[in-house]
């Protein structure tokens, strides 16, 4: 789910290649392993470190290359324009490449660095199929499913009733604070219901965005590749429900959640999620409030804001 296209542009990186002092943690070994991609497609405008990126010997090895190059952040502007629009569209909003990448690790909550450096040609292979639909004019939207010979013999998860899938995510929301907390948190998003969505899901799950102090945000991928999934009339009801909250408590989440993650809107959806605001917040100018929002975020040429914006503007 995007943060505004420019910010992403600018720092495509961000919070992606933190290692803290847990010895677990392996989220960073994903950027890794996505820049090192880059580098073998000649993304880096700077032809030395893209060689020296794709010829490191290990995750360690790479990342002292990047740091050795970019310090504290690496800016869009050291990619090539084409390949940094695919890296926004596929590896920072709603995250498709980390359900991609985790689907070959159907039995595992978290591999280790080493596993998951054992399965770069796999993952390359993944992301120059997501690269080429990309450049068909294909929505970059689900996650790629798992061929049988990589699904082994894991048994599936009991689904679970809408109330009690509710329940269970606020238990584990609540006790994510260790590693394991937040892997059993993000592995919950992917628990089946034995219904399809209900908007009082959808509705807890954008809640989850509200947490204070919030949870990290690569385990918040997994939120965001649940709400893809959702119908686009049911995802615009829960959201049209929880804007007066959202916009009171984080005007971050209000856009962020506003960009509905499954598809590119069209003009015309964009009016209908527009209309259903309106419906369900009769007292409240929240339209107004999204565009102003949208305009302190300098996204008045970003769908779906600018017809936000548009909209607010013709309303008075």
């Amino acid at each position: 789910m995007k943060a505004g296209d420019d910010f992403f542009r600018a720092s495509p990186f961000f919070l992606r290649l933190t290692r803290d002092e847990d010895p677990s943690d392996t989220n960073w070994v994903l950027g890794i392993i996505f820049l090192r991609w880059l580098a073998r497609n000649h993304a880096f405008l700077d032809a030395s470190v893209g060689s020296t990126v794709a010829a490191a010997p290990s995750p360690a090895d790479s990342l002292a290359c990047i740091e050795a190059a970019f310090q504290d952040e690496i800016p869009g502007a050291a990619f090539d324009p084409e390949l940094l629009e695919f890296t926004v569209r596929y590896f920072c909003m709603a995250a498709p490449y980390f359900s991609d990448f985790f689907s070959l690790f159907p039995q595992d909550t978290m591999p280790s660095p080493d596993a998951m450096w054992d399965k770069q040609e796999q993952v390359y292979a993944i992301i120059d199929s997501r690269l080429q639909s990309w450049r068909n004019g294909e929505p970059i939207v689900r996650a790629v499913t798992p061929n049988a010979d990589q699904q082994g013999h894991a048994e599936p998860a009991t689904p679970l009733d809408a109330d009690v899938w509710i329940t269970t995510l606020a238990t584990l929301s609540d006790a994510a604070v260790t590693r394991e907390g937040d892997r059993a948190y993000a592995n919950h998003f992917y628990r089946p219901l034995t219904k399809p969505p209900s908007v009082e899901v959808v509705l807890a799950v954008m809640r989850e965005f509200l947490r204070n102090p919030p949870h990290d945000a690569s385990i918040m991928c997994a939120a965001e590749n649940f709400l893809s999934d959702i119908p686009l009339s049911r995802y615009i009801k829960a959201y049209s429900i929880l804007a007066p909250d959202l916009l009171d408590r984080s005007s971050d989440a209000a856009l962020n959640l506003f960009d509905y993650p499954g598809c590119e809107l069209t003009p015309r959806q964009v009016r209908q999620f527009i209309k259903e605001l309106k419906r369900c917040n009769p007292e409240r100018d929240v339209v107004g409030e999204l565009a102003q929002q949208a305009i302190a975020w300098n996204s008045e040429d970003d769908e779906p804001f600018a017809t936000v914006i548009e909209a607010a503007q013709k309303q008075g």
